[in-house]
């Protein structure tokens, strides 16, 4: 316990003394003090704690609240303002009072106030709350005072659980929503497959109108033959692009149907067993590798694989050409129709023989399988897809059926054969046909033997043919220079070796063929050999065509070489991107191969006119000679390059090479593309015509003159001189009017 003068005591005491009895002595200057600690009772009672203002929002609220009292105040979310303001009255002066205060749930810590008695709120976001105030004596003199108000602000209407539930009843309602037009979605699919279904039985009355069909296929051939003549003519003759594309399109159908009425006639004849096979002996590895590759531009357009394995370079059969390449013709386009993107179609040939109990006698075979990884046909269904006009019953394949004459008329061309075809499918899984050719001659008879052998020479029946005549050289139109004695390099950029030997056997008896397997290594051997020509394929690994034209177009080593981009796509704005990157032509697969011979001996002809029109005329200016912007810009280095050393005789083609930055083949193989001249020739081509200025010019004597453009010897000069130009340099130095002089004059660049 604490006391002071205020509770009695003598001021400035010097001595305190417990006296025997327990009473405590104490003296100082103004007397003496003597009590017993027993008998100071100090008044403990602790003064009353109120509010003395309450507001709300800067407006006064209630009545102060009671010592120890509680309370609660129930606000709404725009009553975010408030104050209170607390004492604690009657307080001992000898005894002052401490307040701390607390806004439990907005405050962590208990807040003590200095010379003031009040607290304000600001922007108290909804929630509950409780409101602490405490009073203390500053000397412990009574216990600790404490007023505690429950504060609840209402949270605003959209953020009520009410309208939480009516933000989840919208939800499932929504979700609701989405699932009845599902539902309805179903409905009218299965609706739809329904009638669907229901069209595939009328099949059964397709056949039986077969015969109608078959009776007037041969009513229809003529008049499609009368249409197809006009059409192809019209064609020909067609200058705008839309015209071309109805006519095209007119054409693309007249043969569809064409093909469609041949599958009736084949049937029927068939049939009344009026088509005889003409079987004679041949290779079939070429037949059945050219019809495969045929679909290669569509397997890639598809996204499909295609592998074709054989296990010989030759196996000879007796067999139709014709049929054969119908019947692989009908099993690659089914295969590939039913196989979705991602999957593979895988052609196979190989020889086999066959023992008892599979046949009656030992037989040598040739066994060709064209194995898919499509949608697979139904196990009840497989003994009916030979059948006519019968289709797989599933939604899947149906989409994509024809007339189904095709594997009606696959299975009567093997029979024809005196050959067997089977099928093997799983579905999700795939489907085989594998067909069996008996090999050797013993099973014909002898009116179905042909006694001179056809040439084997596949034709062009696929959905994206790279196949026309293989094997076959470049034996028509293919004329092209000799320069120097040496054929011109072509460049074969083709992913597929088999195609890249394909095209390379038409062009290797008149070129020089390099070949590349894609397009990185295309750009590769494209800067390394400088070739004359490319033929670039535009689907290829690492990088497409395209990417090949735009990068050897803007290298400056190759931006002079033409060309040909090979696609399958064959729409417009395909057919734009490549010319708009600088390809100088663009064949569609499939293509004649005589017509790309010919596109090839155009464009290096047609760059072979360009180098002899910079040696005949004698205008040394790029911009007429060259056909791009990057060779303009070449000619402006190399001739910029010989000007500023032409009077220097030592100055030679590691010099010019050094400074064009290429090295010497690279500058060989361009200068020559472009100007038909080789390094040196290009340099003294450049001298000479400037001493004619010069001379022209009466810019000094003949000695002179050739010393100034680099000539060391000027009777070696003058030989060149008349080489170039027909005339002795005196004759043009002392001739009258020069200016007119005979057209072979220049105006070199300065």
């Amino acid at each position: 316990m604490n006391l002071s003068q205020d509770d009695g005591l003598c001021s400035s005491i010097t001595n305190i003394v417990n006296l025997e009895d327990g009473r405590i002595l104490l003296s100082g200057f103004a007397g003496l003090n003597l009590f017993s600690a027993d008998s100071v009772n100090p008044d403990l009672t602790p003064p009353p704690l109120v509010l003395t203002r309450m507001t709300i929002n800067d407006e006064p609220v209630g009545p102060p609240r009671p010592l120890n009292g509680s309370g609660s105040l129930h606000l709404s979310h725009t009553q975010d303002v408030f104050e209170f303001e607390f004492a604690a009255i009657d307080v001992d002066p000898r005894g002052p009072a401490e307040y701390r205060y607390q806004l439990e749930g907005y405050e962590r810590d208990w807040v003590k106030p200095t010379d003031r008695r009040y607290v304000r709120y600001t922007n108290v976001p909804p929630g509950n709350y409780v409101f602490k105030v405490r009073a203390a004596s500053a000397w412990d003199r009574w216990p600790d005072q404490e007023i505690t108000i429950a504060i609840a602000i209402a949270p605003p209407w959209w953020r009520t659980l009410w309208a939480y539930g009516g933000y989840g009843l919208c939800f499932i309602a929504c979700l609701f929503g989405a699932y009845r037009l599902r539902l309805q979605q179903i409905q009218l699919k299965q609706a739809a497959e329904m009638e669907h279904f229901q069209a595939e039985h009328l099949a059964d009355v397709d056949r039986l109108k077969s015969r109608f069909f078959a009776n007037i296929s041969h009513e229809f051939r003529t008049p499609l033959t009368l249409i197809l003549g006009p059409i192809q003519k019209w064609r020909n003759r067609a200058h705008e692009e839309a015209e071309e594309k109805d006519l095209g399109m007119a054409e693309r159908n007249a043969h569809r149907l064409l093909r469609l009425i041949n599958q009736l006639l084949d049937l029927s004849k068939l049939e009344a067993g009026a088509m005889k096979l003409r079987a004679s002996r041949m290779n079939i590895i070429p037949i059945v590798k050219g019809i495969a590759y045929s679909f290669e531009s569509s397997a890639g357009i598809r996204g499909v694989a295609l592998n074709v394995h054989v296990e010989h370079k030759e196996i000879a059969v007796y067999c139709d050409r014709d049929m054969v390449e119908k019947i692989l013709s009908n099993l690659l386009s089914n295969a590939f129709k039913f196989t979705p993107a991602g999957g593979a179609v895988k052609v196979e040939v190989s020889e086999l023989t066959l023992h008892p109990p599979l046949l009656i006698k030992v037989g040598e075979f040739v066994e060709i399988s064209v194995a898919d990884t499509g949608v697979g046909i139904p196990p009840e269904q497989l003994d009916k897809v030979f059948d006519r006009f019968y289709q797989v019953d599933t939604s899947q394949t149906r989409e994509h059926e024809g007339s189904g004459l095709g594997l009606a008329l696959v299975k009567e061309l093997v029979e024809l054969h005196h050959g067997t075809i089977q099928v093997q499918s799983e579905v999700g899984q795939g489907t085989t046909f594998t067909v069996r050719l008996p090999l050797g001659r013993s099973h014909l008879r002898e009116g179905e033997i042909v006694e001179v052998p056809e040439s084997v020479e596949p034709t062009m029946q696929g959905e994206g043919a790279l196949v026309d005549k293989a094997g076959g050289g470049a034996k028509e139109g293919a004329e092209p220079e000799q320069a120097r004695g040496e054929k011109p390099i072509v460049l074969v950029v083709e992913d597929n070796a088999d195609v890249r030997t394909y095209i390379k056997d038409y062009l290797v008896p008149a070129y020089q063929v390099a070949e590349a397997r894609d397009g990185a290594d295309g750009i590769e051997k494209a800067l390394e050999t400088i070739p004359d020509l490319i033929i670039s394929d535009v689907m290829m690994p690492k990088k497409d065509g395209y990417e090949v034209c735009r990068t050897l177009k803007l290298d400056e080593r190759t931006s002079h070489i033409p060309i040909i981009l090979l696609t399958a796509k064959a729409a417009s704005e395909n057919k734009i991107e490549g010319l708009e990157i600088g390809a100088d032509d663009y064949l569609i697969k499939p293509f004649e191969p005589k017509e790309l011979v010919a596109r090839v001996k155009n464009l290096i002809n047609l760059r072979r006119k360009l180098r002899d029109r910079f040696k005949a005329s004698v205008p040394l200016k790029p911009g007429e000679i060259a056909v791009t912007s990057m060779d303009d810009v070449f000619l402006n280095k190399v001739m910029t390059a010989v000007e500023q050393h032409i009077e220097d005789e030592r100055f030679h083609i590691d010099e010019l090479s050094a400074l064009v930055g290429m090295s010497r083949k690279q500058l060989h193989r361009k200068l020559t593309a472009l100007t038909n001249q080789a390094p040196g020739e290009f340099i003294r081509y450049i001298r000479l015509h400037r001493a004619m200025d010069l001379l022209q010019k009466g810019a000094g004597t003949v000695s002179e003159v050739a010393y100034r453009v680099g000539f060391s010897d000027p009777s070696y000069f003058s030989k060149c001189f008349r080489q170039q130009f027909g005339n002795a340099p005196t004759d043009v130095r002392n001739s009258s009017g020069l200016a007119e002089n005979s057209g072979k004059t220049t105006q070199i660049p300065s």
